[in-house]
């Protein structure tokens, strides 16, 4: 996705979809949106402006210490998922996950077109999904439709799942539709992880920064 960008400052050119990447990998770890107080005589919602100096609050992680004699290390513990591991694709439960299924198939749900399925909109559903709407995208977490680069980076991820599922079928393999489902999960899981560790991180960071942070966690 990134590695033909080559300079700084030709990042630019691909600043959209460098956003919508960041979105995509923060909403595999991080659930909540960003609190907002309102007074009590407060009529309604009004625009927020940020600057440099501008300070509000963000949903912190919470961790595992260890308590252990054998100096057991922290687990991070965050909302969603501590690892890239396509909560966003997939679904956070086994439950959730299952809505997303094409049953007996070993695919994921497409909508018209190919793209993701519209479904009826639940009461319990989070915004941008919400009764108002009568229907929503199906995808691995409600925020899918927050921006329309972050919906097509979900369209891509669902098309490529089902793309190695037909893949897949062409090798003489006793293929079940669940190994298929999970082997092609797996697949997608790896290359998220590739494209998040050696393509996206790199022209975040830069290649210099990006090599002695790599380093230190070998």
């Amino acid at each position: 996705m990134f590695e033909k960008i080559g300079d700084i400052h030709e990042l630019e050119k691909i600043l959209t979809i460098l956003i919508s990447t960041a979105l995509t990998i923060e909403h595999q770890i991080e659930h909540r949106r960003t609190p907002s107080k309102l007074e009590e005589d407060e009529g309604g919602y009004r625009c927020r402006i940020y600057n440099n100096s501008s300070r509000f609050q963000c949903p912190l992680s919470g961790f595992d210490i260890g308590y252990d004699i054998t100096g057991r290390p922290r687990l991070q513990q965050n909302q969603r998922s501590s690892f890239i591991d396509g909560t966003m694709i997939y679904g956070f439960d086994d439950e959730f996950e299952d809505k997303l299924r094409e049953p007996g198939t070993g695919y994921l749900k497409t909508g018209g077109d190919n793209q993701l399925k519209l479904e009826p909109v639940e009461d319990e559903m989070e915004p941008p999904c919400t009764p108002v709407k009568n229907l929503c995208f199906t995808a691995g977490d409600h925020r899918s439709l927050e921006t329309v680069p972050l919906t097509v980076i979900h369209i891509i991820f669902m098309r490529r799942h089902n793309l190695i599922v037909d893949k897949l079928r062409e090798i003489p393999l006793p293929w079940t539709p669940e190994l298929l489902y999970q082997e092609a999960k797996r697949i997608v899981v790896a290359e998220l992880q590739h494209i998040t560790y050696n393509e996206f991180l790199p022209r975040v960071l830069g290649t210099s920064s990006y090599g002695q942070v790599s380093t230190l966690a070998s």
